[in-house]
């Protein structure tokens, strides 16, 4: 790097005045940030020691982090865990966190991987970590959920967290809810705001916790066809439920307490049981379309 910047030896040392520096670094470097790739650089050291935190090094022992960026969170995560992959798409930043990675001599337990991390396969990690690009943050949440990842700490805007936690018959509750509940316990955990990056976002964030649950709500065998349910009815979320199924699924459903109550009212017990009562139509529709 043209200016040198030595990082705090503990997360615990380190303060806001080290992260400025190197976002600025890093804005230096890109010349020209790109807001669809999410270089926005976290400057508040609060955020960071979070992060690290909530990584259990007896468990989360293979870690993606999404977005190494310039390097500060990939550092103090190789500290907590056994092996690090760092996924970064800008070959500039890419550079910059190597050469932060080597000044604090984490090379062996860090490897930097210059790609697209949605085209990479998730299901040998213990541990998904990012402060995540907001334009593929849907994207992401559906492939942990595909890859069975068991750990995810991650920054969200808040908007999609306070969904990630809805309650049914709230304005939050969606297809995207149902689904990531269905396979994990969600927790918010800190909130920060958009003077916690640079350049600042126009919306705040919030950092949450994703745990797997031990016995899903749905199998994983059944996780396609569950999707495309929980697609076909939030398609039309404010209607009454009955008409729903009956209009896009061509069955009338039988369990009378489901019938008269709007698809963003069902719970995800209610939502399990309906699926199961349609799976089998579901899948021979499903057939018949395929071939």
């Amino acid at each position: 790097m043209s200016t040198k910047i030595v990082l705090p030896r503990t997360v615990d040392e380190l303060k806001r005045t080290h992260l400025i520096k190197l976002a600025r670094l890093a804005i230096r470097k890109l010349r020209k940030v790109r807001k669809e790739l999410g270089q926005n650089f976290v400057i508040n050291p609060k955020l960071i020691r979070q992060m690290v935190s909530l990584l259990n090094p007896d468990e989360d022992v293979r870690t993606l982090e999404i977005g190494s960026g310039h390097g500060v969170l990939t550092v103090y995560l190789a500290q907590r865990t056994r092996h690090l992959v760092g996924v970064e798409i800008s070959k500039r930043l890419i550079k910059i966190c190597e050469e932060l990675i080597r000044s604090c001599s984490l090379d062996q337990n860090v490897d930097l991987v210059l790609a697209d991390v949605l085209h990479l396969d998730w299901k040998r990690f213990t541990t998904i970590v990012s402060n995540l690009p907001f334009a593929i943050t849907s994207e992401v949440l559906t492939k942990l959920v595909r890859d069975k990842v068991a750990h995810a700490i991650l920054t969200v805007q808040t908007e999609v967290a306070d969904r990630l936690v809805a309650a049914p018959g709230t304005d939050n509750y969606g297809r995207l809810t149902v689904l990531i509940q269905c396979f994990y316990n969600v927790r918010k955990v800190l909130r920060v705001d958009s003077s916690s990056f640079m350049p600042e976002p126009e919306v705040t964030a919030t950092l949450v916790e994703l745990r797997r649950r031990d016995v899903p709500c749905i199998d994983d065998s059944e996780l396609s066809l569950f999707e495309k349910f929980t697609g076909v009815l939030f398609s039309q979320r404010n209607k009454v439920v009955r008409k729903v199924v009956r209009d896009t699924i061509g069955i009338d459903i039988s369990k009378a307490e489901l019938c008269d109550k709007r698809v963003y009212q069902l719970s995800i017990p209610e939502l399990v049981t309906l699926f199961f009562e349609v799976r089998d139509f579901l899948t021979s529709l499903n057939r018949t379309t395929s071939s």
